[in-house]
């Protein structure tokens, strides 16, 4: 994994960590009291010895079910439960718990004497099809502090990786050469938007849709007004249809966008053939004829477009970076195409900051605000915000 930095050539950043590396071991599909069952090698830095472990997934599918539907359907329509939200929290620390406990890293992290750890999760080359990837598994809860010695990790970071990018070790050589020669310390940002434009008495039915401008805007004001050294330029896409984000890429020289963020909604869809359950994954642009419509005429204003066909447009135009806050971009349980953001890093060893779950638009401002907050001010890498 590369660290996204743009630093001035008097940045100097040192890093402090220990790496914990989960390596997938391949292995037959195992189910134990409905739980997948995985195998792996853990190496801690350079050690040469890696620890073999085999441990099953905390939730069973039923578990893993019942928190998808809190998360994502009763909090979404506002339908707050209290029993059920005291059960999922509790399911949630538990499950931390259980995994640090079956992965035996107990035994390791007390002889951890560095600030920081980054635990880096890499996947076992599969097929392209399975369901049975490690990234099903909620790794992010290792994060919590909790878990370790305090003394020892202050900050637990965990990274996933794709086979794709364990074969680069890095973003995979893209189409062609790139033409455009970077500004020091610039920053180009191309953000897409597109959220249904329909209202009622005033108010959008959608998240509104300049909530990201408004966010990247502000950070990009308060650089310049502090005389960073360190600058945003922002483009938008107009209208937020697929044709019009294609265009505004083939307009730029190749490599010029270092960040693609995408403000939209995203849909994973289900289909059963020959009873096997497959998933597709899709961002949602505005309608072609958007621009033809009349204000009172913006029912059904979004068009699905599949994933692989965004991730070969960034593909094509070396674009490093993007942002997704759709909601379920990066929705784990629905195999490799129903992962949107681990198919566009599948694809092209992309990195990428999504959203497991459904997203508020407070949410979304908050989260906008503290990435490029972060990203600018305390230089912090693309890698350690989206962890």
């Amino acid at each position: 994994m590369l660290p996204f930095l743009k630093l001035s050539s008097k940045s100097t950043i040192v890093l402090d960590f220990h790496k914990i590396t989960i390596q997938q071991v391949p292995c037959p599909e195992v189910h134990q009291d409905g739980r997948l069952q995985y195998s792996v090698k853990i190496t801690v830095d350079d050690n040469p010895e890696p620890i073999e472990r085999t441990f099953n997934d905390p939730c069973s599918k039923k578990d893993h079910d019942s928190c998808l539907l809190y998360l994502n359907e009763m909090l979404n329509e506002g339908r707050y439960d209290s029993a059920i939200a005291e059960s999922t929290d509790t399911m949630i620390n538990e499950y931390g718990k259980e995994l640090f406990r079956q992965l035996g890293i107990r035994q390791f992290s007390r002889k951890l004497t560095r600030a920081n750890v980054i635990i880096e999760i890499r996947e076992a080359d599969l097929q392209q099809d399975t369901r049975n990837t490690i990234h099903q598994i909620r790794w992010e809860q290792l994060e919590d502090q909790d878990l370790w010695p305090r003394v020892k990790a202050r900050r637990i970071s965990v990274r996933r990786v794709t086979s794709q990018t364990n074969a680069t070790n890095g973003p995979a050589a893209a189409t062609g050469e790139t033409s455009y020669q970077k500004e020091e310390g610039r920053v180009n940002i191309l953000l897409v938007i597109a959220r249904s434009f329909e209202k009622n008495n005033g108010q959008y039915y959608d998240i509104d849709p300049g909530i990201t401008m408004s966010a990247i805007l502000r950070i990009k004001r308060a650089l310049e007004d502090n005389k960073s050294p360190h600058s945003i330029v922002l483009e938008v896409v107009r209208p937020g249809t697929f044709d019009a984000f294609k265009k505004h890429l083939k307009a730029r020289p190749k490599g010029y966008f270092d960040i693609v963020h995408f403000d939209v909604h995203g849909r994973v869809t289900s289909e059963v053939n020959q009873n096997c359950k497959t998933h597709k994954s899709y961002l949602h642009f505005l309608h072609e004829d958007f621009l033809k419509r009349k204000p009172e005429d913006m029912k059904d204003d979004l068009v699905g477009v599949p994933a692989r066909a965004i991730a070969d447009e960034l593909h094509l135009h070396q674009v490093p970076y993007a942002v997704l806050n759709a909601c379920k971009s990066a929705n784990p349980f629905g195999g490799n195409d129903g992962n949107l953001s681990r198919l566009f890093s599948m694809e092209n060893s992309l990195k990428i900051l999504a959203m497991s779950y459904n997203i508020s638009g407070a949410a979304i401002k908050l989260l906008c605000e503290r990435f490029y907050r972060s990203f600018f001010k305390d230089l912090e890498s693309f890698s350690d915000l989206a962890s």
